[in-house]
């Protein structure tokens, strides 16, 4: 059975944080491990962590709020090269139970070279309800489209050992990185790694009123005034 580090960064998300991680520990067909790094929570974040982490369910560090971009950076260069797989984790998504294995299931053909898998996501509501599903993967296709304007969002990603190697070979300036994800996905392309990308949906991206990053990227276009806008990214327009 394949091992996967998941990476997550946490800040003020005691609301969804249990469901969350919840659905990480039932991933199916994988052995999962979780490494958390909290951003300075003033809520109940530390506290539901510290449980899981007394039950031996994940691990968990804390340090200076530096923001969800360099908090996933930290968690990056930090990460033990030990593991076959590794993802980002929002705090407060819901995975489905096969989204890891999905994943490893079209990464291991590749394991000789670096490789990033994403897929689709299903938007919902703060109470899991379907809004709309992505069509980000029709939009990769074009590198020079892709160079411009980046879609895929980084709990969507899975990435092999191969990649994490090259990723750790050099450590940038973190206040010259935008987002954690791009970081991952431009140096994949530049290097010549394989991006894989799955038309399904493994993931239930929550939209909700404090979402951390989502809002303040860029917004779904909204058919009519009454439309929910997207946790973040491009990625359900009709083209």
């Amino acid at each position: 059975m394949r091992n996967i580090l998941v990476l997550m960064s946490t800040y003020n998300g005691e609301k969804y944080l249990k469901e969350q991680i919840d659905s990480i520990l039932a991933q199916k067909n994988v052995e999962v491990t979780i490494r958390v790094r909290d951003d300075e929570s003033t809520d109940g974040t530390i506290r539901i962590l510290e449980e899981y982490q007394k039950c031996g369910k994940l691990n968990w560090y804390s340090s200076t709020n530096m923001g969800p971009a360099k908090s996933f950076l930290d968690l990056v260069y930090n990460a033990p090269l030990k593991y076959d797989y590794y993802a980002f984790c929002d705090q407060d998504d819901y995975w489905k139970e096969d989204k890891l294995y999905k994943a490893i299931e079209r990464l291991e053909h590749f394991d000789d070279k670096p490789a990033l898998y994403h897929c689709e996501l299903e938007i919902v509501d703060e109470n899991l309800e379907h809004i709309k599903m992505t069509r980000n993967c029709n939009k990769t296709k074009f590198i020079d489209q892709t160079l411009m304007v980046f879609y895929i969002p980084g709990c969507t990603m899975v990435f092999n050992n191969c990649l994490m190697r090259k990723i750790q070979e050099r450590k940038p300036e973190f206040d010259l990185i935008t987002m954690h994800d791009c970081w991952l996905y431009y140096i994949c392309l530049g290097i010549g790694g394989k991006i894989i990308s799955d038309k399904n949906a493994y993931i239930q991206y929550r939209q909700h009123g404090n979402n951390v990053i989502g809002a303040k990227r860029i917004s779904i276009r909204k058919k009519n005034p009454n439309d929910m806008p997207a946790k973040r990214f491009p990625t359900s327009e009709d083209d």
